[in-house]
């Protein structure tokens, strides 16, 4: 499927693709979607990782990567907040499928616990 046509899927289509996708091409479609919005693909996902797994804020993951992401979109483009909900969307489910569903903190946390 291309990043267009992802694009004119209805919301529930939509999200279910996004989770179905393998890790290389949620990636892909992130990149795409980020160089049509005009935002820095590299600096969306690193504000993602940084939101997901280091952040202080007690949201839900999800909603924390959302409004890192969002803020950042509309910062380097004049995009609308549907727009950046989908680049959000995408740069969570990529982080999440390249983390295996965001255990590695735990699995880090265990293993740094049995070092002490």
């Amino acid at each position: 499927m291309k990043t267009r046509e992802l694009l004119k899927l209805d919301e529930k289509a939509m999200a279910e693709a996004i989770q179905s996708m393998k890790t290389k091409e949620c990636e892909k479609h992130a990149r795409n979607y980020s160089k049509l919005l005009g935002v820095n693909y590299d600096r969306a996902l690193m504000t993602a990782v940084h939101a997901a797994f280091i952040s202080d804020q007690d949201e839900h993951v999800s909603m924390r990567v959302h409004t890192a992401v969002s803020k950042i979109a509309k910062e380097e483009s004049d995009c609308e907040e549907a727009e950046a909900i989908v680049l959000s969307a995408l740069c969570l489910m990529f982080v999440y499928k390249k983390t295996n569903g965001f255990k590695l903190m735990d699995t880090l946390a265990s293993v740094l616990k049995e070092r002490v």
